[in-house]
């Protein structure tokens, strides 16, 4: 009968629109719980470079404190002797005032560069995490548009 008819498409009809929703919204929810695993990895690479960044600060600094001491006690304990021919300690002190400088300089260079490689890691992990998320949203944007055209 045509009533019988009726209520079949009918039936239909909501059988397909609810089955269509459902598969939204798990779209929805895996992109959601890709978007929060992605966010979670980013942190912790974050969170790991900075410790590793500060770790290495430090170690530089320590070196570097280390490396002061030493000259100043290379320059204290100088032998007595020189103490007695003013040109030689001059230039003695001259030269080591010359090296500790060039150290310092060497050192400063040195975790200079690392610390600009740490940024650009930073950068680059961020710049990545920015990337993914572009692609999961593009192609949930093809699946909806997909889902929509059937």
């Amino acid at each position: 009968t045509l009533n019988q008819l009726f209520h079949n498409q009918t039936k239909e009809f909501f059988t397909a629109h609810y089955a269509a929703t459902d598969n939204n919204q798990a779209v929805l929810n895996y992109h959601q719980a890709t978007d929060r695993q992605n966010e979670t990895n980013y942190k912790k690479a974050k969170s790991a470079a900075l410790k590793e960044k500060d770790k290495q600060k430090k170690e530089m600094q320590d070196h570097l404190n280390q490396f002061i001491r030493r000259k100043n006690e290379e320059i204290e304990h100088l032998p007595k002797a020189y103490k007695y021919n003013i040109q030689l300690i001059h230039s003695e002190t001259k030269k080591k005032n010359n090296e500790i400088h060039l150290a310092i300089k060497e050192n400063k260079n040195h975790f200079n560069q690392e610390r600009k490689k740490i940024d650009k890691e930073l950068s680059a992990l961020k710049n990545t995490l920015k990337q993914e998320t572009l692609l999961a949203e593009i192609d949930y944007q093809k699946e909806l548009k997909q889902i929509k055209n059937k």
